[in-house]
């Protein structure tokens, strides 16, 4: 829910900022290997994170990567962020209820040259939290350890929508390659209804 609130939000502030440009959706992955090269410390709750993300458009070029740290799960004075892939690419934190990392400053990457690689040396406020997935201290919000919301955004051309201008590309999700409990709850229903169909047919 939160990540949706804060690509809904990304979007609307898009729309005001400039509403000759289109918004346009796109699939995406990310993924996160929270103990690079063997980095985690389990007595000091740090290490390094390796995260990727890439898409399948080849209409798509990114320009910015927007990843969220939970300031009850992360020394958030402590992250520091190494962009590996693209070359050039830099990086800058917003605050709010959380951090955000932004990843941009670079040139757009298409999905031809993806994924786009960073590496991030975090300090987790308890150690407990590395694999917390519930629990009054360390829980994390996408509803297990280590499923992080991010946005991609870039732009898509041509365009049918304006001529002459690129739309804006937009797409998010979770770092969490497992499937959080809402969307299985979801995903039960959705399949017994599709079994019940083939029998009533047969």
């Amino acid at each position: 829910m939160k990540k949706m609130i804060f690509i809904m939000f990304l979007a609307g502030l898009m729309l005001i900022s400039n509403n000759a440009y289109a918004l346009y959706y796109f699939d995406s992955y990310g993924i996160v290997d929270q103990n690079y090269e063997n980095s985690y410390d389990s007595n000091t709750g740090s290490g390094i994170a390796r995260y990727s993300f890439g898409f399948d458009d080849p209409m798509v070029n990114v320009s910015e990567v927007s990843l969220e740290f939970e300031s009850n799960i992360f020394d958030i004075s402590n992250l520091v962020i190494t962009p590996v892939l693209p070359v050039g690419w830099t990086s800058s934190i917003q605050s709010g209820g959380s951090v955000t990392f932004v990843i941009d400053g670079g040139a757009a990457i298409s999905s031809s040259q993806d994924p786009i690689v960073f590496d991030v040396a975090y300090t987790l406020n308890d150690v407990n939290a590395y694999y917390q997935t519930s629990g009054d201290f360390g829980r994390w919000s996408e509803g297990q350890a280590w499923g992080q919301s991010y946005t991609l955004v870039g732009y898509r051309s041509p365009t049918t929508r304006v001529v002459g201008a690129p739309e804006v590309a937009i797409s998010g999700g979770s770092t969490n390659p497992v499937p959080e409990p809402m969307t299985m709850l979801l995903f039960g229903p959705a399949l017994l209804g599709l079994v019940g169909l083939k029998k009533r047919k047969a």
